[in-house]
């Protein structure tokens, strides 16, 4: 499948701004079963933009802002080739996963953090889904609590709640159940990190059309080897998922973020679209 992807992010201020300082992730990777032919960003106002890949692979586009303005627009454009990319998950076992080997060189995807919370509440419904089973099986386990027990519900939560917030609300948008996902996988001792990335919607539509989309996360757990899932539609990652990067929880990869000085921010819209190419 070949997608040609807009995003479009527009921050409206109450008074001027003097100046900014920001960092956009974006870009989508190149990945397995993901290759990437094209992209771009832009602003306006425009500025020049500094591009560096970050510690966790992520492409970040830096730039600041030294003119007043009272609007901010950032586009990213992709053009992206997608396949299949989903493989059985393999059974590692407990005791490889606890060893030196996976706890050392993976330590970053074993902590907790803001978003991602180890506490009683966490511990215990971990080891409960956890009982007797092997790694792979518990992994499966915590995506079908998830899907039983969390309602999809846009405005119940916001970019700033952590799992343990979502988990008691029993609600959340993908975010959240990805971090929720992490939570109960890293308690448990599997590694498990986040993917930001896109959504493109799974219906038929025909070459040339253009289609809302929107910004998506899923995670990524280490079983022996890297294996992608999507807690929040319980699908098969494939042709259909975008990866723009990956990190520790929501922190890592955000698309947008930086620091400014002047008037409070009054609104933000954000649009992506896609439209699907020939090959």
């Amino acid at each position: 499948m070949r997608l040609s992807i807009e995003h479009l992010s527009r921050y409206r201020y109450r008074s001027s701004v003097k100046s900014s300082y920001n960092e956009a992730r974006m870009t989508p990777i190149n990945t397995g079963g993901q290759l990437v032919l094209s992209s771009s960003i832009s602003t306006l106002p425009h500025s020049s933009i500094f591009e560096y890949v970050d510690y966790f692979g992520t492409i970040v586009s830096a730039f600041d802002i030294h003119e007043p303005h009272n609007e901010l627009e950032v586009k990213a454009t992709s053009l992206v080739e997608t396949t299949s990319r989903t493989k059985d998950m393999t059974d590692a076992s407990w005791s490889y996963l606890r060893s030196d080997e996976v706890t050392l060189s993976l330590c970053e995807y074993l902590g907790s953090s803001y978003y991602i919370n180890n506490g009683d509440l966490i511990e215990e419904l971990a080891c409960e889904l956890q009982s007797t089973k092997e790694p792979a099986e518990f992994v499966r386990s915590v995506v079908t609590y998830i899907q039983d027990n969390l309602d999809y519900k846009p405005g119940s939560t916001s970019v700033t709640t952590p799992a343990i917030d979502a988990l008691l609300g029993r609600a959340g948008v993908c975010q959240d159940f990805a971090h929720l996902m992490i939570s109960l996988c890293r308690s448990a001792g599997v590694p498990a990190r986040y993917v930001s990335g896109y959504l493109y919607p799974v219906r038929d539509v025909s070459v040339g059309e253009k289609s809302c989309g929107e910004s998506h996360a899923w995670v990524e757990v280490f079983l022996g080897r890297w294996y992608s899932i999507d807690p929040t539609n319980n699908l098969a990652i494939g042709s259909h998922h975008v990866v723009l990067g990956r990190g520790r929880d929501y922190s890592d990869v955000r698309p947008l973020h930086g620091i400014y000085q002047g008037g409070d921010l009054d609104s933000l819209d954000v649009e992506v679209s896609f439209t699907l190419m020939s090959l």
